[in-house]
């Protein structure tokens, strides 16, 4: 089974750009030992948005001025008590964007291998001393307050939650630090689904739409948009935290 290859590029003025390890060392960023640690996987290819690849679907802005990455970061952040980025390249816009706004990023290399490893790269390169949300960066509109549900499912002692909304399963996910070892074995496509099936996962049910909606084609956006200006959907708002 393939270890993931991470690198860790560190905040702005924290005296180097990059920390590199190799499967057998630890590979933790400097700074990124907290109580519950917001892992956001942002290496998906998102050909499905722009089959060119021109336009990356994390840049684009969402009703209200801010991008969907930012937004994101803006949601989980509300939640946790440290925040970490799975990219797919440093050099990439989103990567690069990231690292302006001090959001410490991890490079997975086998992340077009499958979610697993962008998972698997993100809690090798942090330390949670309560566990991780692992959340989807192109999934916006997850509203704060289910972010603070699952962090708060955490520290009563919950193994694993998931959010559930209207009988149906959505993220972002939370585990225990306990998982640490279990997650980083993950590989493939299916990311921590399957886990989910143990015995021991707290299902919330939240009133909150947002964690089944992603942004997965240009229509997505068009459809945002028009259920902001209907009301029907909360505008988001730009959150200085988050650029």
């Amino acid at each position: 089974m393939d270890k993931p290859t991470t690198k860790a590029a560190l905040p702005a003025g924290s005296g180097s750009s990059t920390v590199e390890s190799g499967p057998s060392t630890p590979n933790v960023i400097p700074g990124a030992s907290a109580g519950i640690i917001g892992l956001v996987l942002a290496a998906g290819q998102g050909t499905r948005f722009d089959p060119s690849g021109r336009l990356n679907k994390l840049m684009q802005p969402l009703p209200g001025g801010m991008r969907v990455v930012d937004q994101t970061i803006a949601r989980v952040r509300a939640g946790v008590d440290a925040v970490v980025a799975v990219v797919g390249a440093l050099d990439s816009p989103v990567a690069q964007h990231l690292q302006q706004l001090q959001v410490p990023v991890v490079l997975c290399a086998q992340a077009r291998q499958g979610m697993g490893h962008s998972v698997a790269a993100g809690v090798a390169a942090t330390q949670a001393e309560t566990g991780w949300i692992i959340a989807l960066a192109d999934m916006p509109f997850v509203a704060c307050e289910t972010v603070q549900a699952l962090a708060a499912a955490l520290r009563a002692g919950a193994p694993c939650a998931v959010p559930f909304f209207k009988g149906v399963r959505g993220n972002p996910v939370a585990f225990q630090a306990a998982w640490r070892s279990t997650l980083l074995n993950l590989t493939g496509d299916q990311g921590a689904r399957h886990l989910l099936q143990q015995p021991g996962v707290v299902q919330l049910n939240v009133p909150d739409p947002g964690v089944l909606r992603d942004v997965d084609t240009p229509a997505d956006l068009v459809g945002v948009e028009i259920r902001c200006r209907a009301g029907s959907w909360p505008v988001p708002r730009p959150d200085p935290g988050a650029g």
